[in-house]
């Protein structure tokens, strides 16, 4: 009898013994799901998102727009959502001199902006202001693709700005209450520009007279007569409303301004390497789409400025081109190596 009872006893602890063992087991695995939940979790709320900011001047209809537009979507998908874009287009942040200097402080980490608006920090840009350097739109733009181009965009590297690539260049052409056919019909012509040493001295030389005045004065200026005309690519002077204060749109092609996208400086290094290739490859897409944009835009803007009644002629350029070329040497004196740099680009275009 005592025995069997014996017997019982151990039985009877060895089924506690496994128990215990279950339920221990049980709650370690428990504990350590618990653990890896809350890891999980952790990791999730201390992941950042790399918020950037984008500015430029122009309407949300602009080539820059539709850059900045892409840029934003492709950086979002190729990061799976860990870096997003804020746009601040039409000047939101200030006009391209402001944004640039807030680049190179940290303050805004991409711009788009045209560049004869940073020729009194980057110097060497200023050769892009020379009269007909370039025969189309086009031309340029397959110049800014190659070495020339990419050239410049290390050149800001100098002034705390990373180069990100080109958009395409803008044709400025005349607009005016007189109708330009000739050289001969810019004299005493009083024409609203770019402040750029170069624009003044051309439409100088040209016989017009060059008058200083912010943009947003122009139209009224126009309706009241204090000038008879300004310069702008076909798409902003539409955009702008000058249809309704200009008879002519006179094809005269001096000037092609490049568009750039750049960064800051401090921005791209505070970047890991794999973000900065997500740039680059979402800059790459965003370019052509801005491009195809522009294209297609000159020639719809054209229609519909003829459409509104704005008469277009097509200026015979011969002489006035060999009368702005001729002081090439003049508009180089103050454009570090601007000779070799305005051979390095003839040569490109030949």
């Amino acid at each position: 009898m005592r025995r069997t009872l014996f017997l019982i006893s151990i039985l009877l602890v060895g089924l506690l013994v496994v128990g215990c063992s279950s339920s221990t087991d049980s709650n370690n695995e428990n504990n350590s799901d618990n653990n890896n939940n809350n890891n999980s979790s952790s990791n999730n709320e201390t992941e950042e998102v790399v918020e950037l900011s984008l500015g430029h001047v122009v309407s949300t209809d602009d080539h820059y727009h539709v850059f900045a537009e892409e840029l934003q979507k492709q950086v979002e998908e190729k990061s799976d959502g860990s870096m997003t874009i804020d746009l601040f287009p039409q000047g939101q942040l200030g006009d391209e001199g402001t944004l640039f200097q807030q680049a190179q402080s940290g303050t805004l980490d991409i711009l788009v902006f045209g560049q004869s608006a940073v020729t009194n920090t980057i110097k060497e840009l200023a050769v892009f202001d020379l009269p007909y350097l370039f025969d189309s739109v086009e031309q340029v733009n397959e110049v800014l693709s190659g070495d020339i181009g990419q050239k410049y965009l290390d050149l800001m590297s100098d002034y705390d700005i990373k180069g990100l690539g080109y958009l395409s260049a803008a044709e400025r052409n005349v607009f005016s209450n007189k109708p330009i056919y000739e050289l001969d019909d810019f004299k005493g012509l009083k024409l609203r520009d770019s402040e750029a040493p170069s624009y003044i001295r051309t439409f100088e030389v040209l016989g017009a007279q060059p008058t200083p005045m912010a943009y947003d004065e122009v139209y009224l200026s126009l309706q009241q007569g204090a000038i008879d005309g300004a310069s702008a690519p076909p798409h902003v002077f539409l955009a702008d409303k000058f249809v309704e204060t200009s008879d002519y749109y006179n094809l005269t092609r001096a000037f092609y301004l490049p568009a750039m996208a750049a960064m800051s400086q401090k921005t791209w290094d505070g970047l890991t390497e794999e973000q900065q290739k997500i740039i680059e490859e979402a800059v790459a897409e965003a370019i052509p789409k801005s491009v195809e944009h522009y294209m297609d835009n000159y020639e719809d803007a054209l229609a519909e400025i003829e459409a509104e009644g704005v008469e277009i002629i097509e200026t015979n350029l011969e002489e006035i081109q060999e009368k702005v070329t001729s002081i090439y040497d003049e508009l180089l004196e103050d454009v570090p190596n601007g000779d070799e740099l305005l051979k390095e680009i003839q040569d490109a275009v030949q």
